[in-house]
């Protein structure tokens, strides 16, 4: 079994985020995170059963990975993923967003899939990777909150000073 890999979804795992190096070193302007989350997978357990349930996550990795091509995804908890790319801004961060949540969304069988989608872009305040993990996490958690659909991105979109990573 390879260690760096989910052996449910054949992703990367959120350990291997943490054993690439160039990911330990600042990011140049331009490279963003998305973090999404699937809505409810839990009720999709609860009502269809595990199994059921592995397949959305397995589906859901798949459509991920379609549209991110070559870009790296991880599956980083039981229903979160992250995508990383590079981007012109957050408008072309929020077009990306939007052909996942477009992939993602289209179940058959009746079953509807939705993600909580959350964004963050390096800049010259939050370069590395664990403030970006932080800063896309804490976007994720605004959308769900707000149960938007939509791609929230920090700082742009609900920044809170309190809620600033820590600097090194």
């Amino acid at each position: 079994m390879d260690p760096d890999g989910d052996p449910l979804t054949g992703l990367l795992n959120r350990r291997s985020m943490w054993t690439a190096a160039p990911w330990l070193t600042p990011f140049p302007r331009g490279v963003a995170f998305v973090m999404l989350n699937i809505i409810d997978l839990k009720g999709i357990n609860d009502k269809l059963g595990h199994a059921f349930g592995d397949r959305v996550l397995v589906e859901t990795a798949h459509r991920v990975q379609r549209i991110a091509g070559d870009l790296p995804v991880w599956r980083i908890g039981g229903d979160d993923f992250l995508i990383a790319r590079h981007v012109g801004g957050a408008d072309d961060l929020r077009r990306f967003a939007r052909g996942l949540r477009t992939a993602i969304e289209q179940w058959r069988d009746g079953i509807s899939v939705g993600v909580w989608m959350g964004g963050a872009i390096a800049s010259p305040d939050c370069n590395v990777a664990d403030e970006l993990l932080q800063l896309a996490d804490l976007a994720m958690y605004h959308a769900a909150r707000r149960r938007t659909r939509e791609l929230i991105i920090e700082p742009d979109d609900t920044w809170d000073s309190r809620f600033r990573p820590p600097r090194p």
